[in-house]
């Protein structure tokens, strides 16, 4: 499996590196896989050391869809975070944070998180590239889940 690092760009300008397997790269769209090497709780969800980590990214997309899998291969939850500026490489994957996340639990209830973060002073543009975003997730969220389903069943090496 080839090596690639995902590079979360903050508003701030911090960054956070995780250094993935690359599981598909073509074109406009890229999958990556993280395991996860301690406990971390977001929101309600705990996820245990050794959750499945799949990083769906789609260049022309205002988001990052991440799909956490336990150990077992359970489902436990898919994470929208809305970003922008995704750049795709086999090297790389860079893209920026906005803050904002949308949570679907697996009953498929959601949940929007952090825009209590969102900094004062933002400038509008921005500001209004994390509501386009988060509109669109909201709105589109089943059938961006049933593709990531078809691309998942599609590279069975999952």
């Amino acid at each position: 499996m080839r090596k690639v690092l995902e590079r979360k760009v903050f508003i701030s300008g911090k960054e956070e590196i995780f250094h993935c397997q690359l599981l598909h790269l073509e074109g406009n769209f890229g999958l990556v896989k993280y395991v996860t090497e301690k406990e971390m709780l977001v929101d309600e969800i705990l996820l245990p050391v050794g959750t499945n980590s799949l990083g769906f990214f789609w260049k022309e997309m205002p988001f990052v869809l991440y799909r956490w899998f336990s150990p077992q291969r359970k489902l436990l939850g898919d994470y929208f975070s809305i970003g922008c500026g995704i750049e795709l490489s086999p090297k790389e994957f860079r893209w920026m944070d906005l803050v904002v996340d949308i949570l679907v639990l697996p009953d498929r209830s959601v949940k929007i998180l952090d825009e209590n973060e969102i900094p004062d002073g933002i400038d509008k543009r921005m500001r209004k590239e994390i509501e386009d975003g988060k509109i669109f997730v909201l709105g589109q969220w089943e059938k961006i889940l049933e593709k990531a389903d078809r691309i998942m069943k599609d590279l069975k090496s999952l």
